[in-house]
């Protein structure tokens, strides 16, 4: 009784310390504009630390690999910054960059491929770096030994066949089926060794180009010094109209049988990924009664349902979680848990009660602390310059309005669970679950 008492008065405390604060604070004002060459700049200044942030978004992730190449958007994205020195060079362009201290990163995922450039602004050297990355992006040869390497490489973390890979991916090529969207899970030693060298450097030229770009920065740095760094890393960038729109997502029809999966590993635990198809995107009117149905759920650590009921009253779990990730078009909505062995079963009957229970939605002392703290974690989106940088460049990406995030914080302010209830119903339907189970035989 004590210990209810004690979180009573958190969520009280919680909802005073919001009422407290005021009208909720603005998202950063956003600039867009498009440069003449098709590429879409998403800028927002930030000079409290010298430090700029610098995104390139292609539409090239692992949706746009041919069929039967899966793992072709990851290799080329990866191998941009590759070249063999001329006798005159000394470094390599991933040297000169990580030399001069500075960091890039990159990465292809569900539906777009990403490089991220975080440059000293006050150091004098930032456009000189740019000046690298651009050379690259428009010169990237893919040489040979060094693609054999990055394929061995990524042959080690792909399984040998996709039918056989771990129950995180496997739940994927389930959810996205015969889609694009499901390249990125295809992936396995045949479709990297079906990726060449010739292969890559057609995909560079089909899909890096100006107009399939969206660009954000957000750092020490004002427009005029924007609009010339993106000028220099398009310039050299071949002309041409975006990539053709992807076909909608469609979640597979997929028979009874079929959605129950077990993927037979050695262990003391069994894992259980439960997962939802949504055919939603972040525009959709049903997103925010979603994102906070599924933050009350699964989402918000101690304080989620699943936590207080699986594992502080059944103690069938030491963490369990829900989360839900969308690409443009469509995504899933997934509960990840473990539990010993000797459990399964009693958390699978559990965790099937529980989640048919939520179909009638939150409660309402749910909702109200639920709500209060996600509006209070709202207020600290973008505390740092990457976590800016990732808002911003999802924004611009999936082509929200520019106050999407004001009007998101607008909309979970005024949620109830009548509506909660009724989008839960709407896109988590118990027809559509997929369940895949992870360790020793039944």
């Amino acid at each position: 009784m004590a210990a209810k008492h004690v979180v009573r008065l958190l969520s009280g405390l919680a909802v005073l310390v919001l009422l407290a604060a005021g009208p909720a604070q603005a998202f950063p004002k956003i600039e867009n504009w498009v440069t003449a060459q098709g590429t879409e700049v998403y800028f927002v200044p930030r000079h409290e630390l010298p430090v700029i942030d610098l995104r390139l978004d292609f539409d090239a992730g692992e949706s746009r690999s041919p069929a039967g190449k899966a793992g072709m958007a990851t290799m080329v994205v990866s191998a941009i910054l590759d070249k063999e020195l001329e006798a005159y060079e000394l470094e390599r362009p991933y040297q000169q960059i990580a030399n001069s201290g500075n960091h890039i990163g990159m990465s292809a995922g569900r539906d777009r491929a990403s490089i991220s450039l975080r440059m000293i602004s006050r150091s004098g050297n930032y456009n000189a770096i740019v000046g690298v990355l651009a050379r690259q992006l428009s010169e990237a040869r893919f040489p040979a030994r060094s693609t054999d390497y990055r394929r061995d490489w990524q042959k080690e973390q792909a399984p040998r066949e996709a039918a056989k890979a771990r129950a995180d991916v496997r739940i994927d090529q389930l959810v996205y089926g015969k889609h694009p969207y499901a390249n990125l899970d295809l992936r396995d030693e045949d479709s990297l060794d079906a990726v060449g060298e010739m292969g890559m450097r057609s995909f560079h030229r089909e899909y890096y180009r100006p107009g399939n770009l969206t660009l954000t920065v957000v750092g020490d740095v004002d427009r005029a010094q924007v609009e010339k760094m993106v000028e220099e890393l398009t310039r050299y960038l071949p002309r041409g109209e975006p990539a053709a729109p992807l076909p909608k997502f469609t979640p597979p029809e997929l028979p009874l049988e079929q959605r129950t999966v077990h993927i037979s590993r050695a262990g003391s635990q069994t894992k259980f990924i439960v997962a939802y198809p949504l055919t939603i995107s972040n525009s959709s009117p049903d997103y925010p009664a979603l994102l906070l149905g599924n933050y009350i759920l699964g989402g918000s650590g101690q304080r989620a349902r699943l936590m207080k009921t699986i594992r502080q009253q059944a103690g069938l779990t030491y963490g369990i979680s829900s989360s839900m990730v969308l690409a443009r078009d469509g995504g899933s909505l997934q509960i990840t848990a473990r539990t010993r062995n000797d459990q399964k079963q009693e958390m699978a009957k559990q965790l099937a009660a529980e989640l048919l229970r939520y179909e009638n939605g939150p409660s309402e002392d749910e909702l109200k602390e639920g709500k209060s703290f996600f509006l209070l974690e709202m207020e600290q989106w973008g505390a740092t310059n990457q976590e800016l940088l990732d808002l911003v460049s999802s924004l611009g990406y999936k082509k929200l309005p520019l106050d999407y995030y004001d009007r998101l914080r607008e909309s979970i302010a005024k949620l109830d669970v009548k509506t909660i209830s009724e989008a839960w119903k709407r896109h988590i339907r118990s027809e559509d679950m997929i369940i895949i189970t992870e360790g020793p035989e039944q």
